[in-house]
């Protein structure tokens, strides 16, 4: 081949990636007024620190059931027996193993409550069946006062 169809191959090559490059900024610049826009129209919504006492114009959602919900206070379930046998050994655990994180004292307490003999479960079960009486009567309380 001759040296000029390389330098005319080169041209082309040139021309394809300007035009492409040329192509790409005009978009991007394109797409870099379209967001400023749309930021300064979201920052005229939103009320500024002087507004702050005034009523807001701007128009809000109405808030859904889940949102509402929400906001209720969360219902007391009581405790099982694994958790109160967390509640004993999980100082103890750290004691002894001041460098363990979090999930690794998670884990140390599960394999400890594992290994649990069930005569030694029956303590923290009795503790759990008077949490659950405790809420039992929490409700029936709240029942009757409404």
């Amino acid at each position: 081949m001759h040296l000029g169809v390389f330098y005319f191959i080169y041209n082309l090559q040139l021309t394809l990636c300007r035009s492409f490059i040329g192509q790409f900024l005009k978009e991007h610049h394109r797409f870099e007024k379209q967001t400023v826009s749309e930021t300064i129209i979201k920052s005229e919504e939103t009320p500024s620190k002087k507004a702050k006492g005034r009523k807001n114009t701007t128009k809000r959602k109405a808030s859904t059931k889940k949102q509402s919900a929400g906001k209720k206070a969360k219902k007391s379930k009581g405790k099982n027996a694994f958790m109160f046998f967390t509640i004993d050994a999980r100082p103890k655990i750290i004691e002894q193993n001041p460098n363990l994180r979090f999930g690794e004292v998670g884990r140390e307490i599960g394999v400890r409550w594992r290994a649990l003999s069930a005569s030694a479960k029956k303590k923290y079960e009795a503790l759990a069946v008077q949490d659950m009486a405790r809420v039992k009567s929490e409700k029936l309380t709240k029942a009757a006062l409404c």
